[in-house]
């Protein structure tokens, strides 16, 4: 790991890691009626977390996905689609202020990671969106940033893992 990739690393975690909250997690997913769901930077997990998407679709009024700039295409959903640039990243390629504050003011009741595979941006973002509820894979280092990890092995399916994560959510919504 690098100096810049570990100094990204380490500040993202303290602040993460001091501002945690306490909440009522099956309350805040029942009543939640926007999601912004952050789709992986990896083509193979976009196209599996495509599914996640769609079958979440009925559960909530408002359905806002956040794509980066080479993704855009492939997001062909009737959503309202955010697009992230290189622009919106800062040289310790964490995403930047301007980002942050357009996310917190959407007021989003649940931000969904999707990204499988380790990604510090998304994991961060997701986090600094003030979402009421952060969910996101169990991943190194990723504790402090989601109110609830989905845990899929390493090695597992990326399919498998992208239903678990959809059944666990469903879980809640159904209540």
């Amino acid at each position: 790991m690098s100096i810049k990739e570990n100094l990204a690393n380490r500040m993202t975690r303290n602040r993460a890691t001091r501002a945690r909250r306490f909440l009522n997690f099956n309350d805040s997913v029942k009543n939640s009626d926007s999601i912004l769901f952050l789709m992986p930077r990896v083509s193979m997990e976009f196209y599996q977390a495509r599914t996640v998407v769609e079958s979440f679709m009925r559960y909530f009024r408002r359905v806002v996905l956040l794509v980066t700039d080479n993704m855009r295409d492939l997001a062909t959903y009737r959503n309202e689609i955010i697009v992230v640039s290189h622009s919106d990243e800062t040289w310790l390629k964490l995403p930047n202020h301007d980002l942050i504050s357009r996310l917190q003011r959407e007021n989003f009741d649940m931000a969904c990671d999707l990204s499988f595979s380790e990604d510090l941006f998304m994991s961060y973002l997701c986090f600094r969106s003030d979402a009421k509820v952060t969910v996101g894979f169990t991943k190194k280092n990723a504790e402090p940033f989601y109110d609830l990890q989905v845990r899929a092995r390493v090695g597992e399916d990326i399919k498998r893992a992208y239903e678990l994560l959809t059944n666990t959510i469903k879980m809640f919504k159904e209540k």
